[in-house]
C-alpha cells in the first residue's frame, strides 16, 4: 500500500526591486503589500535573488490569485508589474 501525499501547487510571480519605492528591503516590501493585500490569497511576500537580479516574490495559492496580482500596476511612475517566470 503506497502512502497518498496531498502535494499542494502553489503560484509564484516576480517583481524587481530596483524599480519599486522606498529607501531599503523593508520599506519596498511594504510598499508592494499596500498595492497587492486586497487579492486573497498571498501565502509568502519575500524578497530573493534571481540570476543575481534582486526580486519580490510572491506566492499564491491560485493562479487566478497571482494572474490577478500580476494585472495590477503597482508602482505610481513607472507600469512595472509582477510577473511569471515562464
Amino acid at each position: 500500500m503506497h502512502a497518498q501525499t496531498n502535494k499542494t501547487q502553489h503560484f509564484s510571480i516576480f517583481i524587481s526591486q530596483d524599480s519599486l519605492s522606498g529607501d531599503n528591503i523593508i520599506a519596498k516590501k511594504n510598499f508592494v503589500y499596500r498595492k497587492i493585500s486586497d487579492v486573497l490569497g498571498l501565502i509568502s511576500l519575500a524578497s530573493t535573488f534571481i540570476k543575481g537580479i534582486k526580486v519580490i516574490r510572491a506566492i499564491y495559492e491560485m493562479e487566478v490569485q497571482a494572474a490577478e496580482t500580476c494585472a495590477k500596476k503597482i508602482a505610481d511612475d513607472n507600469d512595472i508589474r509582477f510577473a511569471k517566470l515562464e
